[in-house]
């Protein structure tokens, strides 16, 4: 009988490890993706115009969100 507790606490045991193995694995693992995501926001401008035929309209993106949107230019004084 104890032996058979003493191989049942030694595989716990060891699922134990391989699962804080595997889990530390994926935790360190996301880490640089996250830093790059980072510093390529930080360098890409936010809002990029686009001109069009008409040149009274420009197409605004958000290149964050990916949103479209259609902005005239202010008239000139």
């Amino acid at each position: 009988m104890r032996k058979t507790s003493f191989k049942i606490r030694a595989f716990l045991i060891g699922m134990l490890l391989a699962i804080l193995t595997i889990i530390s694995f994926n935790t360190f693992g996301q880490s640089p993706s996250l830093i790059k995501l980072y510093e390529r926001e930080e360098g890409m401008e936010r809002y990029k115009l686009y001109p069009t035929e008409n040149y009274n309209m420009f197409l605004k993106l958000d290149t964050r969100t990916g949103k479209l949107w259609q902005v005239q230019p202010p008239p000139h004084s």
